[in-house]
């Protein structure tokens, strides 16, 4: 989810807390720390980065087949999240309420049901890239509802973005296939930019309690799914679903969150594009012989090519000459997409 940046700093501001650099009293001793210090942060995140790629590693698994297709996808949402707020609870440090914490509650809970629905019943690399087309989604918002500048690298991003779903959905209708989950995963990527909005405007709460508590939230929601399901996990699915939670959700956000305070945000959105490109990498390594198994068409990598590139661009090519939209009433310069891109928000899953 997953997703997945970011998840980020100019991105990460918006899920970590300040934090400085060792002192020394050396000048070389401190370079050396700070270049150390760095490494590690820069580590933190590929490891991070990694373990959220494999959401499609467990949710595409045989070990789930004897479920309804139907109940998989909420199912599956519903026992990663609670395993997720298993482990991160203990991290939580400082407890408080803010009237934005209830939209984006929401918006996680229905973000993971649509990622984890669109990723089981239909094409995974589908799912995962338009859930990472959420900065064009903030990019829109801060333009036409917040008064945020547009700049020309923008531009290339939303174009790449956008361009690259009209692909996937216009491939998916010429090839009859269900629309449902395609479309699912487009709300996935809406949801995940509504999640980060809402985090822009709670920087100097605990990242721990805030992504602890979107995790709470979702699988208190699921329970009434969960029992209405009639879903009772054997012993090795109970094992699998912990992994699940804990290893590719909870796990990889609090590597993400400590990483970042020592990694610049470009470096950091750089390395969390390793979520969407390995997921069905991972997919294909584990379960290419499975009978459900589908590889992604070449119009599904062309979509996802345009995406990629239109993040990448907006990563690489930092032009931040404004274009004007329309008669700007504050001249403060900064946009969502530049100091908390939801590439750079910890993956959701969402991706």
């Amino acid at each position: 989810m997953g997703l997945m940046s970011e998840k980020l700093a100019d991105s990460v501001s918006t899920l970590t807390t300040d934090a400085s650099i060792p002192a020394s009293n050396s000048p070389k001793d401190t370079g050396a720390n700070q270049v150390g210090v760095k490494k590690s942060g820069l580590w933190l995140i590929i490891v991070a980065a990694l373990l959220w790629s494999t959401s499609g590693f467990f949710a595409r698994a045989p070990w789930f087949n004897d479920w309804p297709a139907e109940w998989r996808g909420l199912t599956l949402a519903f026992f990663r999240a609670l395993f997720a707020s298993c482990l991160l609870i203990p991290f939580v440090r400082r407890i408080s309420f803010r009237w934005e914490m209830i939209p984006m509650v929401i918006f996680f809970a229905v973000m993971n049901w649509t990622y984890l629905t669109a990723l089981v019943q239909g094409p995974p690399t589908n799912a995962i890239w338009l859930q990472n087309t959420a900065p064009v989604w903030v990019l829109l918002v801060g333009v036409f509802f917040m008064n945020e500048p547009l700049r020309r690298s923008d531009l290339f991003m939303a174009f790449g973005c956008l361009a690259g779903v009209g692909v996937i959905l216009v491939s998916e209708m010429i090839q009859a296939a269900p629309l449902i989950p395609t479309l699912l995963g487009v709300i996935s990527g809406i949801l995940y930019s509504g999640v980060v909005l809402c985090l822009m405007r709670m920087r100097d709460e605990d990242p721990a309690y805030l992504i602890a508590i979107n995790h709470i939230v979702t699988f208190i929601t699921l329970i009434p799914i969960a029992w209405l399901s009639g879903i009772q996990p054997s012993p090795f699915q109970w094992v699998a679903l912990a992994a699940f939670g804990a290893l590719q959700m909870g796990l990889p956000y609090l590597l993400f969150t400590k990483g970042i305070r020592h990694t610049p945000g470009h470096e950091a959105t750089l390395v969390a594009l390793l979520e969407p490109v390995l997921l069905p990498v991972w997919i294909f390594v584990a379960w290419r012989h499975a009978p459900d198994y589908e590889p992604p068409g070449p119009w599904t990598i062309f979509g996802a090519s345009l995406i990629l590139m239109g993040l990448l661009a907006r990563t690489l090519w930092r032009d931040n000459r404004i274009i004007p939209v329309r008669k700007r009433t504050a001249t403060k310069d900064t946009s969502p997409t530049e100091n908390a891109s939801p590439q750079a928000m910890p993956s959701p899953q969402a991706d």
